[in-house]
């Protein structure tokens, strides 16, 4: 893929809150294109990540149009870099016009990766697990491999643009649905699509069939890690029922697996990322020890691994009451996953709900009948709430409401099964709100 941006009209479509648009927008800038970022959200609502622009904003490297998109300026791009958030961007009229006069459009992770060979990247995907199973992927190989430079990216936070890779780095990306539709299918030019050759797939299951429409549009965006590319004509595809690995090296990975984060999910996790690896090193032709002996050293250097902010993070006892951090769930499968991590269910405060993605939440409202308490919040709390449930509307109120309900050694589990975007503007946030009520339990 061309990286050569100079002289070019570059349009950043959506800045975003989160770098990806600000990365994408200073890397253009340096490489001497023209730079126009345009957003819905008003100069107020970005005011912070402006302001982290100021100097390129002053000088006129890069200009902006915000409140509104206009046609014209999609017309006069040679490049898009589009948020990969836009819902439904194949009828989006300024993406459309954008390929009617022949512009490129990427995403920020697709100039990240660059012209990076795939042989050196891992690709993970799936509808839960994919955070953890990466971090898992970047702990194993930093401990037991540092000369290969693992770099850990992708949906997972931060922007490689703003801080690349050392050379000859083992690049482990998680890529969202959104992520994979631009990258690995045919909404970007034959010539600008990727696919990693070790290509991770954790599980399917509904989820942004808001975004998606239908649930083959969801699946088949999913399972294009695995297609050809002009990057990598053969994927290795990674998952817990086809790999290439022996059984008696499974056998090893789960005998050996001692990991200080609870669920039988997380043990998926960890032998998913153990194999990932293992894969990536004959891609990478650095099997120079028997695959036994590797394995079980990868195996080890998870003993250590803290699991990440938000995935069943355990805050601590609080008037005897465990309580547990899940903010990060987002589907009713893993929402089912963590109260089974910390069964018996009849222990558990479940706190669920947020945002609608258009998926079945039957699943969650199901459990609350085995529950302690079931305490429901946002845009889906009601309908959580009809079989035995307590709509509480928010995390302060649920809070409250477990809290004059538990007994001595039960437990207090945030696992919304949504996103949290009707109430905030993230899971960080949604998951920063809970441990702060928590921790008011004291007062």
């Amino acid at each position: 893929m061309s990286q050569d941006f100079s002289n070019i009209q570059a349009v950043v479509m959506g800045l975003g809150l989160f770098g990806g648009g600000e990365a994408a927008a200073r890397h253009l800038a340096a490489s001497g294109a023209k730079v126009l970022i345009t957003d819905l959200r008003s100069e107020n609502e970005l005011s912070t990540t402006l302001s982290r622009l100021n100097p390129l904003l002053e000088s006129g490297q890069i200009t902006t149009r915000l409140g509104e998109h206009v046609i014209e300026d999609f017309l006069k791009a040679d490049l898009v870099v589009v948020n990969p958030a836009i819902p439904q961007p194949w009828e989006n009229p300024f993406l459309i016009a954008a390929r009617s006069v022949g512009a490129k459009i990427l995403t920020e992770i697709r100039m990240a990766i660059g012209n990076t060979p795939s042989e050196r990247v891992i690709g993970v995907t799936g509808s839960s697990g994919k955070s953890t199973t990466s971090a898992m992927i970047h702990h194993a190989m930093k401990s037991v491999y540092p000369e290969l430079n693992p770099t850990l990216g992708g949906n997972i936070g931060g922007s490689l643009l703003e801080d690349p890779p050392l050379p000859n780095a083992s690049l482990i990306l998680e890529l969202s649905s959104f992520m994979l539709y631009w990258l690995a299918t045919d909404a970007s030019k034959e010539e600008d699509r990727f696919t990693p050759a070790t290509a991770v797939l954790t599980n399917i299951a509904p989820n942004h069939l808001d975004w998606h429409s239908t649930m083959e549009h969801y699946v088949s965006s999913k399972k294009s890690i695995c297609a050809p590319s002009i990057a990598c004509s053969a994927p290795h595809k990674v998952t817990l029922d086809e790999h290439s690995s022996s059984k008696e090296v499974e056998r090893l990975i789960e005998s050996e697996l001692n990991l200080k984060i609870p669920g039988s999910h997380n043990r998926d996790n960890a032998r998913l990322a153990v194999l990932s690896i293992l894969t990536h090193l004959k891609i990478r032709k650095m099997n120079t020890e028997s695959e036994l002996s590797i394995a079980t050293r990868l195996t080890q250097a998870l003993e250590d691994f803290p699991g990440l902010p938000h995935r069943l993070h355990h805050l601590g006892t609080f008037s005897d009451i465990e309580c547990f951090n899940d903010s990060k769930s987002t589907t009713p499968e893993a929402t089912l996953k963590a109260v089974e991590s910390l069964s018996p269910p009849s222990r558990i405060h479940l706190i669920a709900g947020g945002y609608d993605k258009g998926v079945d939440l039957k699943p969650i409202s199901q459990l609350s009948d085995s529950l302690a308490g079931l305490y429901t919040i946002g845009d889906t709390g009601p309908a959580l709430a009809m079989n035995s449930g307590r709509h509480c509307h928010t995390i302060e109120g649920a809070v409250q409401a477990a809290a004059e309900h538990a007994r001595p050694g039960d437990v207090l589990l945030l696992s919304p099964g949504c996103a949290s975007w009707d109430q905030f503007s993230n899971f960080e946030a949604r998951g920063n709100a809970f441990e702060a009520a928590v921790k008011r339990l004291l007062i």
